[in-house]
């Protein structure tokens, strides 16, 4: 029996917040949020994007790039 990693995977959804939104949702300066945190913008997951949908948006890049297909997979394992 072999086991190992084939393929990597990732998802990121498309809409982001700026440092400039994030300053009015939260109520912290923008300077403070881009200049100490380091955050000029960030990922945010629409209505669609649920943890699971975009568990699997990830798998299937990671499929993709191992050359694999669902049916190959004996296991999976799922931390979210």
């Amino acid at each position: 029996m072999h086991v190992g990693i084939s393929g990597i995977g990732f998802y990121v959804p498309q809409t982001t917040m700026s440092a400039a939104d994030l300053s009015v949702a939260t109520g912290v300066p923008e300077d403070v949020i881009a200049r100490k945190f380091g955050v000029r913008s960030k990922p945010v997951a629409g209505p669609d994007d649920t943890t699971a949908v975009m568990g699997i948006k990830a798998a299937r890049k990671a499929m993709a790039e191992a050359g694999i297909q669902g049916s190959d997979l004996d296991l999976v394992l799922w931390c979210g």
